[in-house]
């Protein structure tokens, strides 16, 4: 579709784009309006502000379309130059490669897709603000594959205007979503903001968004089509979730009408005029997109019930609850099921403070890395529950000061540990490995389910922190045997990690790692509401095996207890048994088994002894438990969640969960902080 504007508020004459798929209608109607409009720009926080030059059309007054240049202007710190090109095509031109823009067919194309996102996108402030670690390049395996993407398809525009090209925000925002960065348009400004800090309150306020319980047709349709864009195009199709396949096979709209009846059901929530019924349709989404952690299509109602519990929508939700509504209840229910994993792991982190307390306690650190580092004889274990900056930081001091104190064996648990930047898995595996590499670069290979491209993103690492990036790094060497810990909630980096410490010969300890192989991508819809997905660079390891299915253990030290009702329930106790662990590593590294200097009484020696006996035949022995073994209730579920129940007679207990929810209670989803 042609649409070169000369003056503003000119009207339309193009034909529509008709709809790849039966649901959808044309995003900008026949004969829409285009108005021009200079607007305020708050750049990531109050102060910084600047002016913008926007186009809107009648149809869809709420979506600001935003010139390209300016754009990747704000959320990046590199260069780009926009050039139009003779044929009335556009051509962006940044560090790593060309995007194209066809204004007249509504597409996007990309000579190596790969190379022109390997850019980072602003982070001042923000837990992806890595001075330690510096992208260097990405390699790609095999022959480069140049990339279109068919908006048009989805019936989304692009605009031309006074030699300029512009997109709708959240398509922008899509398209540009490796850089962890985006712009949402509330109360006539636009708002640049750091995805990662959008977890928790905005520095926006975005009450006025919560009181529109109603949308008009054109945004339903939008919003639909821009979800339906994103999950065709930036979905990595985990192993773990139930509907990837169909996804990547036939579309995310044919697989909802496909996948079964609930998914039909949200479908046509998502595409109600009702705000309330959007939410409803992604939390009924859960189960089938469930990959244990990336994926949260209902992220964007935590913060609406969290920050703003008196909003006519969360009203709303309310009453469709207490009047019985089915899939309103499931809603409630799946955001409750979030929570309990909370509570598991709180659980865990219980058992394992309470195993420690026997072992000498050498430093703890404030930080949301929760790090700290403990003694058992020649043995140091260093804990920390997200791939946090302070950690790496902590990690550092605890190898310094292991070195000074006649430590040999270095422990690394992420038992605990959800996730978080994949800058510290790099610092990590650079210290480990550099003994036998002796450089202070890392990488990390992945598969683009966009270009099906096997490509390595090398990393240059600061492994002294002296604040330079330097040939003394690679002086940084510390003789230490290592070894790490994990359990089911070790996702995303937590996943990450142990697999490519066991490419490197490092030795894993638990229960196989929770999975999360892919990227975390970070989304808003039109309507600025979050979500996330398992994004489109997928991890693999050294043989190009898919990650999600989690790192094996050497060892594996759960045991599979059956109560006296018959229930299975795990005991994690064996994780956090420092003297067996030190043993098996001795094992492993092929060193003959010295005393610890702590030991404890013949009686927990000779226990300790033989549940190492019983949990690890020899070194290279995987899970001895079976996925289903495994899949049993974890003896650590904290008090009460055996009472937790479904189904549409516990309606009356729903509603009191969605009262307190709606009165402010903190819901933490430690899975779901983190870039990988």
């Amino acid at each position: 579709m042609k649409k070169s504007l000369k003056a503003i508020s000119m009207i339309l004459s193009s034909a529509l784009v008709i709809s790849a798929f039966a649901s959808a209608t044309a995003f900008a109607a026949e004969n829409d309006a285009i108005e021009k409009r200079e607007l305020t720009a708050y750049l990531f926080n109050m102060d910084d502000t600047t002016t913008l030059d926007c186009m809107f059309t009648s149809s869809l007054p709420d979506i600001p379309y935003i010139e390209l240049s300016d754009y990747v202007g704000v959320i990046y710190t590199e260069q780009f130059t926009e050039t139009k090109n003779d044929d009335g095509t556009f051509t962006l031109t940044g560090p790593g490669g060309n995007m194209f823009i066809n204004p007249q067919n509504d597409t996007v194309s990309y000579d190596s897709f790969e190379e022109f996102m390997n850019i980072e996108g602003k982070s001042e402030g923000t837990m992806l603000n890595a001075p330690y670690c510096k992208t260097l390049n990405v390699t790609i395996e095999g022959e480069r594959k140049a990339t279109t993407l068919d908006l048009g398809k989805y019936n989304i525009d692009i605009v031309e205007a006074n030699n300029k090209v512009y997109f709708p925000l959240a398509t922008i925002n899509d398209l540009f979503c490796s850089s962890y960065n985006a712009a949402k348009y509330v109360n006539g400004n636009i708002y640049f903001v750091h995805m990662m800090e959008e977890t928790s309150q905005s520095y926006v306020d975005m009450s006025s968004i919560y009181e529109n319980v109603e949308r008009t047709q054109e945004m339903t349709d939008y919003t639909y089509n821009e979800l339906c864009f994103v999950a065709d195009t930036f979905y990595g199709y985990p192993l773990k979730a139930k509907i990837a396949k169909l996804v990547k096979e036939v579309g995310f709209d044919k697989a909802l009408d496909e996948y079964g009846e609930d998914t039909r059901m949200a479908k046509q929530l998502l595409q109600s005029t009702s705000f309330a019924d959007y939410f409803i349709g992604l939390c009924n989404l859960n189960d089938a997109f469930d990959d244990g952690g990336h994926t949260n299509l209902y992220f964007g109602i935590i913060p609406l019930l969290q920050y703003y519990p008196d909003s006519d929508i969360v009203q709303e939700i309310k009453n469709k609850v207490q009047a019985g509504d089915v899939f309103a209840q499931n809603a409630a229910i799946t955001i409750q099921s979030s929570n309990n994993k909370v509570f598991s792991m709180q659980a865990l982190k219980d058992l394992r403070k309470n195993e420690y307390s026997h072992y000498e306690l050498i430093k703890t650190w404030e930080g949301p890395a929760n790090a700290c580092y403990y003694r058992n004889g020649e043995t140091g274990v260093f804990v920390f529950d997200g791939f946090q900056n302070d950690a790496v930081d902590a990690f550092k001091w605890t190898l310094d000061h292991a070195a000074e104190n006649g430590i040999k064996k270095i422990v690394i648990d992420i038992s605990c540990n959800g996730g978080g930047s994949s800058a510290v898995v790099m610092y990590m595996m650079g210290i480990m490995t550099n003994a036998k590499d002796h450089s202070n670069i890392e990488s990390l290979r992945c598969i683009n389910t966009i270009t099906e491209n096997y490509n390595s993103t090398s990393y240059s690492l600061d492994l002294n922190l002296d604040g330079n990036i330097d040939e003394l790094d690679k002086e940084v060497v510390y003789d230490f045997d290592y070894s790490i810990i994990t359990s089911d909630f070790s996702f995303s980096s937590g996943n990450i990690l142990p697999i490519l410490a066991q490419d490197s010969g490092i030795p894993v300890f638990g229960q196989t790692s929770g999975g999360g192989g892919c990227m975390l991508s970070m989304f808003k819809t039109p309507e600025e509401n979050i979500f996330s997905f398992s994004g489109y660079n997928k991890f693999v390891n050294a043989k190009g095996e898919d990650a999600d299915v989690g790192a094996p253990v050497n060892y594996d030290l759960t045991r599979i207890q059956t109560t006296d009702d018959g229930t299975e329930v795990i005991d994690y106790t064996g994780l956090y048994d420092i003297d067996a662990i030190s043993q098996m590593m001795d094992e492993f590294y092929g060193k003959k088994t010295e005393p610890s200097k702590d030991e404890s009484s013949e009686d927990e020696s000779s226990e300790s002894e033989t549940s190492t006996e019983d949990s690890s035949n020899d070194e290279t022995s995987t899970d001895n438990t079976s996925k289903e073994e495994s899949s049993a209730d974890p003896s650590v579920v904290s008090p009460g969640a055996e009472n937790f129940k479904t189904g549409s007679d516990n309606a009356a207990w729903i509603i009191v969960l969605v009262s307190i929810f709606a009165a402010g209670t903190v819901i933490v989803l430690s899975r779901k902080k983190e870039t990988d």
